[in-house]
């Protein structure tokens, strides 16, 4: 009897854990981002989401053993709705500055560098070939970036006008029509941007605080951030992201 018990103990500790492991390879994560914002994400002619964040997240989940789900979203709707929950995390080249760790918390920059540093696009017929002429000029910028933060840098400084948008694809639409005469951006997306429009140049923005790189952000007291962190450390250390970096020109 004490035989038949023990055997049949010891079958349910197995099923239990066999439980556990099914539910473990189920368990599914959403990820917000924002597309339009090359090389980090953008949409493909087939209307998939990929890019350089997209490879990290992809190669994060597959060093965690989660699967997820990604949505795209408004950059300005990321935080908000990490901070309420509606999604696990949220990766779309986002700087884990000083205010927005008030709000979230982060994981550990996954990706810095000059490339992840504030540039001034613009187009010469404008009238502009440095931040000393943004007098009276229209900076393009998206909402809810630290790029906006520049941009009203200019506004109290030079007196220049800040036009925020949603996205990327209407701050370049502007600056190609004239109707904008800069933009602020990341020094990889100016030259994403300047390689598909020759008439755009760039140029470093000098003065303001350098930006720390870009982190994976998630809801305070999240549990997550250590196994992320983690899986992070693993693919700086065996060289995934340089080597994932590296597809990206504008990222070398």
């Amino acid at each position: 009897m004490k035989k038949l018990l023990s055997m049949c103990f010891v079958a349910a500790m197995l099923l239990a854990g066999c439980g556990g492991e099914e539910s473990k390879e189920k368990e599914k994560l959403t990820v917000l981002t924002n597309s339009g914002y090359p090389p980090y994400e953008v949409v493909d002619n087939k209307g998939n989401l990929s890019g350089f964040d997209i490879d990290i997240i992809n190669a994060i989940a597959e060093e965690t053993g989660y699967e997820i789900e990604i949505k795209d979203v408004d950059f300005d709707t990321l935080i908000p709705s990490i901070q309420t929950g509606k999604a696990d995390m949220a990766i779309a080249g986002i700087t884990p500055s000083a205010e927005r760790r008030k709000k979230v918390d982060f994981s550990e920059v996954y990706f810095s560098g000059e490339t992840s540093q504030n540039y001034l696009l613009y187009s010469e017929k404008n009238g502009i070939t440095s931040q000393d002429d943004l007098k009276g000029k229209t900076i393009g910028c998206q909402m809810g970036t630290v790029q906006y933060e520049a941009a009203l840098h200019f506004e109290e400084t030079q007196g220049a006008k800040v036009d925020a948008k949603k996205d990327y694809a209407a701050i370049v639409a502007e600056l190609k029509k004239g109707n904008n005469d800069a933009a602020i951006v990341e020094k990889a997306v100016a030259m994403e941007f300047s390689e598909e429009n020759p008439d755009f140049k760039y140029v470093k923005i000098n003065g303001l605080a350098d930006l720390e790189g870009n982190a994976i952000c998630f809801k305070k007291g999240s549990p997550l951030v250590e196994e992320i962190n983690a899986a992070i450390k693993t693919l700086k250390k065996n060289g995934t992201i340089d080597k994932l970096a590296a597809k990206y020109p504008s990222l070398k």
